[in-house]
């Protein structure tokens, strides 16, 4: 069944709520590559993946292996061309060490991404950003692009099922056809979406100005302590 981001964010339970969470996680962000020690991409990767399965479940690992399977093959490649004392077969201790970093230091930042998408909206992300003063042609932009991103997904979903329904993808040769016809299909319906999405939003009287979204912000002290264990990492350790 295809599940959207929507539903997931809908779904997640979460111990923090409201626009504290991206301020949250926004400063999280700082204090990790401020910092940039590996004890604090450690500690971060292990909280961060921890408030995400407490979210959603399992289906962390499940958007986490997409990412995976570029940031594998990379790693092993810095792990081996990297010069250094010779460790193991192809392997330096330099090559080991840096190829770890990169692991911990990739991942504790997915973690984080991974997070703020599971438990909070693009409303509530908009809002909290505007509360930043953040100019509102950019809100805007980053609003009708999301939407839009969406629209290209919903589409390719749909077109993806009929496709697999009419065994378009049995082999090779149809699979390159089958690509080619969706590619153009996609371009096509996507222009006609868009353009069903403008008259749907003008018809609701949209004046160029997102709506501002005014929830309650929940878990304030769990956030403090999180943020206080990464500085404590990053100073200490």
């Amino acid at each position: 069944m295809h599940e959207t981001l929507e539903e997931i964010q809908a779904d997640s339970r979460k111990l923090i709520e409201g626009q504290v969470n991206v301020y949250f996680v926004i400063f999280s962000f700082i204090l990790l590559y401020a910092f940039n020690k590996t004890p604090v991409f450690l500690l971060a990767f292990l909280i961060f993946s921890a408030l995400s399965l407490y979210s959603t479940g399992f289906s962390y690992f499940r958007f986490l292996r997409v990412p995976s399977y570029f940031i594998v093959p990379a790693l092993f490649v810095i792990a081996v061309i990297t010069p250094g004392e010779h460790l193991v077969w192809l392997f330096s201790r330099e090559g080991v060490e840096t190829a770890f970093r990169t692991f911990l230091r990739t991942y504790s930042s997915l973690s984080l991404m991974f997070y703020l998408i599971f438990t909070t909206s693009i409303p509530e992300l908009l809002s909290a950003l505007k509360k930043l003063r953040l100019p509102d042609f950019v809100v805007e932009m980053m609003s009708l692009i999301y939407r839009s991103i969406q629209i290209f997904l919903d589409e390719l979903f749909r077109l993806e099922t009929s496709a697999e329904s009419r065994l378009g993808f049995a082999n090779r040769k149809s699979f390159v056809r089958t690509a080619a016809l969706i590619g153009y299909s996609m371009f096509v319906k996507s222009l006609d979406r868009a353009e069903k999405l403008d008259m749907a939003m003008e018809a609701r009287c949209y004046s160029g100005k997102v709506p501002v979204v005014s929830g309650r912000n929940k878990g304030t002290v769990h956030a403090l302590v999180v943020i206080s264990l990464l500085t404590l990492a990053g100073v200490v350790l």
